[in-house]
């Protein structure tokens, strides 16, 4: 039975992963927890594990067909991927469970009020703001330095929360370097793609706190659902797409700050 329901969270996460470009770490993380017991640690360097194969291939191969994907910067934000992960997973090991859990619900939240914009829904606060139009830029026009250190960014915050690294990606992607959404989550999920985890998962499985039995049916899972993910973004706005995101964030944020206390 629990088998079942890794398979599922692997599946779940998977469609999360195609839809947002993530990695799905932001759901695998508290189901391992949650359905297997694992103490943050543990969650973290199984998650890692279960997303260290191409296992949104597919996904990718659906933006590459709509033009989406642009594959030099998604080379140079997996190569800051792969250094950042390390120190990430070196920084997790200092801290304590309670803190790590705290620490992750706050970057969540964050994430969550980036892309759900509650400021708009004030109807007095946007008649009186300053409506800037946002331009998006072109993936070519960005510099090289740029999308390394996004990458090596992204890696340590992967290392730290055990996550793909793509909450990061996409939200800077969108935000700082200016680039469309669907764009952006196409960019996140092909820089994912390569096993860019794996010196922080070998961190983590020295150091005892890696689960490679139940990463398995995880990523099985996620090889399945990232397509499906991919294919609902592809036919539904950007708009809702980050409106949809910053929801579901936010729910994961709460469940990681108030958990400790619960």
């Amino acid at each position: 039975m629990e088998m079942i329901l890794l398979l599922l969270t692997g599946l779940l996460a998977g469609v999360l992963s195609g839809m947002f470009g993530i990695g799905g770490g932001v759901m695998i993380v508290p189901a391992l927890m949650f359905i297997a017991g694992f103490a943050q640690l543990e969650a973290n360097g199984t998650c890692l594990a279960a997303l260290l194969p191409p296992v949104g291939i597919l996904a990718v191969i659906a933006y590459y067909k709509v033009k989406l994907l642009h594959i030099k910067s998604s080379l140079l934000i997996a190569a800051g991927l792969l250094g950042g992960g390390f120190l990430g997973a070196l920084l997790a090991h200092s801290l304590s469970s309670m803190l790590l859990k705290q620490l992750y619900g706050f970057f969540l939240l964050y994430l969550s009020i980036r892309f759900l914009k509650p400021e708009e829904w004030i109807p007095a606060f946007n008649r009186n703001r300053n409506i800037k139009t946002h331009v998006c830029r072109k993936p070519e026009d960005l510099h090289w330095w740029g999308l390394l250190i996004l990458g090596l960014l992204s890696g340590v915050v992967s290392g730290l929360f055990g996550i793909g690294g793509g909450a990061v990606i996409v939200p800077m992607l969108t935000s700082v370097f200016r680039l469309n959404h669907k764009r952006a989550i196409a960019i996140s999920l092909g820089a994912l793609l390569g096993p860019v985890g794996l010196i922080s998962t070998i961190s983590y499985y020295q150091a005892g706190h890696l689960n490679i039995t139940m990463a398995i049916p995880v990523a099985v899972g996620l090889l399945s659902g990232a397509l499906l993910g991919a294919k609902i973004t592809i036919g539904i706005s950007g708009e809702r797409t980050k409106q949809l995101y910053g929801g579901f964030i936010f729910l994961i944020a709460i469940y990681f700050v108030t958990g400790p206390w619960m």
